[in-house]
């Protein structure tokens, strides 16, 4: 009985859901709200009716609370758009490709530190991956790179920053989970996140070396 209870609790519904349509290929936000309507009906909801506990209003509720987050990011790819339509990443890869040479580690250390600084310093998120990687992937083939443990050093650069430290895309992340945490009953500060992820990015540093020093040390 209780494992019944865990599958279909409205939680793993929902997320079993997304994740179906997801693969799936369906649109993403539509994924989301067949979702959000599976684990409103998994939960015992009703779809319409009066008040503010149907599936719809707690929907409609959930996307106005999450507007300013959206927002920040719109605003945030616009930002990285311009500076993509500068041209100024490609001279910054060329750049690095020529300063670095043929020193491996030195690559990927750069790799590591340019994802971080997408995430707080100069918020463009994902955007200069097609346009940085491209121009040294030449290179980290001369120097005889793992691709795995160069996807391990730009992974690591984007998620710890943001996880870690409440700045850029780190202030969003950790200003959602304190405000999510506070609605339901448990008083925090963007503060008191911050205060504890950073464990979770410790974590993430040993696996990035033990990645890039032992796992993928030879392609």
């Amino acid at each position: 009985m209780q494992i019944l209870n865990i599958i279909f609790n409205p939680v793993i519904v929902s997320v079993v859901v997304l994740c179906a349509l997801s693969l799936a290929k369906l649109n993403v936000l539509l994924s989301m709200i067949v979702a959000c309507i599976a684990g409103g009906i998994a939960g015992h909801l009703p779809l319409f009716g009066d008040g503010n506990h149907t599936i719809m209003a707690l929907l409609c509720d959930g996307f106005s609370t999450n507007a300013q987050t959206a927002l920040a990011y719109i605003l945030l790819g616009t930002f990285a758009e311009a500076i993509t339509a500068t041209g100024l990443a490609q001279i910054i890869s060329k750049k690095i490709s020529s300063i670095i040479g043929m020193k491996k580690y030195a690559l990927l250390a750069v790799l590591t530190l340019i994802a971080c600084m997408s995430q707080n310093i100069v918020p463009v998120h994902i955007a200069y991956i097609p346009i940085l990687i491209p121009p040294i992937l030449q290179v980290m083939n001369k120097l005889k790179i793992d691709r795995r443990a160069a996807a391990c050093c730009t992974a690591f650069g984007l998620e710890v920053p943001y996880i870690a430290i409440p700045f850029g895309f780190g202030l969003i992340f950790q200003t959602v989970i304190a405000t999510n945490l506070s609605k339901n009953g448990m008083k925090v500060s963007v503060a008191d996140v911050s205060a504890v992820n950073w464990y979770l990015g410790l974590a993430m540093f040993a696996s990035l070396l033990f990645a890039v020093f032992v796992l993928y040390r030879k392609p």
